[in-house]
């Protein structure tokens, strides 16, 4: 028995949806209300370092980037269920405003009416116009206060910007009338018929600049990387009143020296999107994630898989996962 960390993005209040729904949400976290023991990262940290023992099989919850569903449908679940999550948040994408939207409970309460609440979009949307500087779908730090505050979130650290940059000087192709955001984050002025270039995530690679044809070098890389974890660092202390422990890789990229820096940092556990299993022993610097999913069969699926030493090995080994 073992422990797995969930993660999710976005919560649509019903179909079409390119992500989990609102009544998908309940269910699940009815069903892990039921089926596991639900865990703070700090009580998984302990879980690692043998301060906890498990009742039941262990299942930490996150969400990724900062979206305002997480605020607006998914926290008054989780209040609903008593339950707890962490939000990573992207620092850049958190809006100044003292802005707080109406949310479910809201609704359960008559105070508001479902269809008037904000509407999700796709998370490629949300971050195309976050390009142009359009934060609409993101959350507010009052909000993240609010959360905060209620003891059902806690607020732990993603970054500034979540963006890729170019990471090679091959050319793969030419660029197509529109590109998608991690393009446009690593290339902002790309056009149709420019050269495309390889591209990771900015706190896992050395920039190389195709216009100036120039590497950074390792000093400035590790200067740049050491900068956006303490600068997310002391922005989520300052709007938050506690800084974070916990850091989570954008798409889940990461490298030994961003693992070295993010312990200089003072982040006490990082957090990847490889799906694994949580024992007691593991590096608390890669812990694995699983997502979600979008349906039932396969929440249940990958809960009772890497909730399971075995069972996780031996579906990473014949899927190929390595």
């Amino acid at each position: 028995m073992g422990a797995c960390v969930l993660y999710y993005h976005r919560i649509f209040p019903e179909e079409p949806a390119s992500d989990v729904t609102l009544p998908l949400l309940e269910w699940e976290m009815s069903y892990l209300k039921k089926h596991y023991q639900v865990l703070s990262l700090t009580e998984l940290i302990d879980y690692i370092n043998g301060k906890l023992v498990l009742d039941k099989p262990g299942v930490a919850i996150t969400f990724d980037d900062g979206w305002f569903d997480n605020f607006v449908y998914a926290w008054p679940l989780l209040k609903k269920y008593g339950l707890k999550a962490t939000i990573f948040v992207s620092t850049g994408k958190i809006r100044k405003e003292e802005t707080v939207r109406k949310t479910m409970e809201d609704c359960w309460n008559g105070k508001a009416n479902i269809r008037d609440l904000q509407r999700t979009k796709s998370v490629e949307k949300g971050y195309l116009e976050s390009i142009s500087g359009n934060l609409g779908e993101f959350l507010t730090w009052e909000e993240l206060r609010v959360m905060q505050r209620s003891g059902v979130f806690d607020i732990q650290s993603h970054g500034v910007e979540h963006r890729k940059v170019v990471c090679s000087e091959d050319i793969t192709g030419t660029a197509k009338e529109s590109e998608g955001w991690s393009v446009k984050s690593a290339m902002p002025d790309i056009k149709e018929g420019m050269p495309l270039y390889p591209i990771k995530s900015a706190l896992s690679a050395r920039t190389y600049s195709p216009g100036a044809m120039q590497w950074e070098t390792e000093e400035e890389m590790r200067g740049r990387i050491l900068g956006e974890l303490v600068q997310s660092r002391d922005r989520i202390a300052s709007e938050i009143g506690i800084g974070p422990l916990h850091f989570c890789w954008p798409w889940g990229e990461y490298n030994e020296t961003g693992i070295e820096l993010a312990k200089e940092a003072g982040y006490k556990a990082c957090y990847t999107t490889k799906a694994g299993t949580v024992l007691p022993g593991a590096d608390p610097y890669t812990v694995p994630r699983v997502s979600a999913g979008k349906g039932k069969f396969t929440f249940i699926k990958r809960g009772l898989i890497y909730s399971s030493p075995a069972l996780s090995r031996s579906y990473n080994f014949l899927t190929g996962r390595k």
